[in-house]
């Protein structure tokens, strides 16, 4: 086996390759040999880092999700921004992000919904997982703004959920419909975020 600083970084290598054809070509349309081939490796050399196909997919979701909460995480944690902003600066860190890596992004949502169709034990779990993890960051953001008297006193998981979901749908919008307009819909979620103010 390959040293462990070399193994990590082919993997990602490969994770990296990966995500790249299967956001320009689709899951079903790219197989084992040509992710290999794209890495310069033989067929047999890739199955030292990965079973299979399935489990390629699986990390390169695992890296996307990785880095969306990594962002989620940066801006909620920013306690010299008021909470309404952080929330908002999520939104808009996340709609950057679809707009930078559209391919990527499009195969996420794919997942999202194919994962609840095929019954992918592995992606329902990460999915899972990621939802849980997203929604506790709302919920923190929320409750503090409760606290500190920002927030008006509400449900704080049913405005998390609804958070959860105005987001999903923006960032799918954002995705699919190439012409909508970005700035006009930062206004709506300003809008919408500043009703929260207690």
């Amino acid at each position: 086996m390959p040293k462990v600083v070399d193994y990590e970084q082919r993997k990602k290598e490969i994770t990296f390759k990966a995500l790249e054809m299967f956001s320009k070509k689709g899951y079903n349309q790219v197989n084992l040999l040509e992710i290999a081939k794209s890495c310069g490796m033989t067929r047999t050399a890739i199955y030292r880092y990965y079973k299979d196909k399935s489990e390629i997919f699986t990390s390169v979701i695992k890296f996307f999700l990785d880095q969306t909460l990594d962002t989620m995480e940066k801006i909620a944690s920013k306690e010299n921004v008021a909470i309404i902003d952080r929330i908002f600066y999520i939104f808009k860190a996340l709609y950057e992000g679809c707009m930078t890596n559209r391919y990527s992004s499009f195969l996420l949502f794919d997942l999202w919904l194919h994962s609840s169709i095929e019954n992918n034990i592995p992606v329902k779990n990460i999915k899972n997982d990621y939802t849980k993890r997203i929604y506790k960051i709302f919920e923190d953001l929320i409750e503090k703004g409760k606290n500190n008297g920002v927030i008006k006193d509400l449900e704080t998981r049913s405005m998390a959920t609804a958070l959860f979901s105005l987001l999903g749908s923006y960032l799918m919008q954002s995705v699919l419909n190439k012409y909508v307009d970005s700035e006009d819909i930062f206004k709506s979620i300003k809008i919408l975020l500043l009703g929260l103010q207690s």
